[in-house]
């Protein structure tokens, strides 16, 4: 959504498909790999790893680290040696530490990402099927089922007594109910109050 362009869940069902190029039978698989490759991912930004070597500098040009390792010279030129000597040895094994347990806590937490991988349903060629979270694009019609994870922003097509646990976003404790319809609000906060004041079938809540 450009800036000044209308929120997208104040649009007419018809109109932001044909704004999306999409149509209730979804994407062709072609299609999809193509928006794939033009929007990217449907993931956050990878993270970036920085080598051991700079993980090392970045922990001695620390205030502390700094402190410490003038501490230990400034002991060693007064006379000092092996004061000196032992506060350079405390400082660099825990700089040394504290490298390996930040690299193997990334490391567990990316094994972790990839056990609990997150997949959708998606209709291509006029018939859902399952791919990776990643692989949903711009214009792909989505089947949420219960239990399910919501994979994107969304608007509701269709639904059946369909509630969404939104605690994670706004701490609301209690399922919050979605239908369809039109919520006439510019932020995505006030389209969820708004919305659920609405007792009628006019409505339709934005799926974050």
């Amino acid at each position: 959504m450009t800036q000044g362009e209308p929120p997208f869940w104040t649009k007419a069902t018809n109109a932001l498909l044909a704004e999306l190029e999409t149509s209730r039978d979804g994407l062709a698989e072609s299609e999809a790999t193509r928006r794939l490759a033009r929007y990217g991912p449907n993931s956050d930004s990878a993270e970036r790893h920085t080598g051991p070597v700079r993980a090392i500098a970045r922990r001695l040009l620390e205030p502390l680290s700094l402190i410490l390792l003038a501490a230990g010279l400034v002991s060693a030129a007064t006379g000092d040696a092996v004061g000196g000597s032992i506060i350079v040895v405390i400082l660099g094994f825990s700089v040394l530490l504290d490298t390996y347990q930040e690299g193997q806590a990334t490391h567990a937490a990316t094994v972790l990402r990839q056990s609990v991988a997150v997949s959708a349903r998606v209709r291509r060629d006029g018939a859902f099927r399952t791919v990776a979270v990643e692989a949903v694009v711009p214009g792909d019609i989505v089947e949420v089922r219960a239990g399910d994870i919501i994979p994107a922003d969304a608007l509701i097509l269709n639904s059946t007594a369909f509630t969404a646990n939104e605690a994670a976003l706004t701490g609301e404790p209690y399922p919050v109910d979605k239908r369809v319809g039109i919520v006439p609000a510019t932020t995505a906060a006030e389209a969820s109050r708004i919305a659920s004041k609405f007792d009628g079938l006019e409505r339709r809540q934005p799926v974050y």
